[in-house]
């Protein structure tokens, strides 16, 4: 099975719409989406309705869970802040809000635990110099729902940990035109638990040397990082 991976969109369609085609190309069997589907670019409502539309689980990001609080302020603001391509539909802000801060995909091969950042909390960066404290806890978190791998974004850095048997996952940011990010997303190969990035522009695999090992470094392992 093919699990395509998506996180950090931040309203750059574009960039989906690369990540969906490469993913069709692959034949990717069902798509995962760790949050931020809002804010910094030009197309929050298309990439919202865009979801939505293909019913691609979604957990909440930071940005998607202050969508109303920044448009409230947007809307507030004098002269007007924010351009109109700014501004997000009502049902979409709704929609927006209802967004779970985790969420447990059940698959034949294994249990996939969903989130934005950690699964307590949608922004703390878990980057890959995070120490091992933080990484246990996030294992611990999927080991509770009996879930063998992470899927989370925020850092919009490639990713990918094995910690007590748990695979942790980070496909890096969809967005990376219209916003800073790395322009990528993943694939997760089941029931083998490969993982592998890929470059939206190139359309090719990034290498594995610009992703974490499989396991944590000698640092890690001693909390020292």
């Amino acid at each position: 099975m093919k699990i395509g991976l998506i996180a950090d969109i931040h309203a750059d369609l574009e960039a989906l719409e690369l990540a969906l085609m490469l993913m069709e190309q692959h034949g990717v069997q069902q798509i995962l989406c760790a949050g931020d589907l809002v804010d910094k670019g030009k197309h929050g409502d298309a990439v919202v309705q865009r979801i939505r539309d293909l019913k691609i689980p979604c957990v909440m990001g930071n940005h998607d869970g202050l969508a109303r609080v920044t448009q409230d302020w947007y809307r507030r603001s004098e002269p007007p802040f924010a351009p109109s391509h700014l501004l997000l539909k009502p049902e979409h802000i709704a929609f927006l809000e209802s967004l779970p801060q985790a969420l447990l995909i059940e698959t034949p091969d294994c249990n996939i635990l969903l989130t934005h950042a950690t699964p307590w909390r949608n922004d703390i960066y878990l980057r890959p110099s995070a120490s091992r404290l933080l990484f246990e806890r996030v294992a611990e978190a999927a080991h509770a729902q009996n879930a063998q791998v992470v899927v989370l974004g925020h850092t919009h850095i490639p990713m990918q940990v094995c910690i007590n048997d748990v695979l942790i996952l980070n496909p890096g940011s969809v967005c990376g035109a219209q916003a800073q990010g790395s322009r990528t997303c993943g694939i997760l190969y089941l029931p083998v638990r490969r993982f592998q990035v890929f470059d939206l522009d190139l359309g090719m695999p990034v290498r594995k040397a610009q992703l974490v090992d499989d396991h944590m470094d000698d640092a890690h392992l001693s909390g020292r990082a």
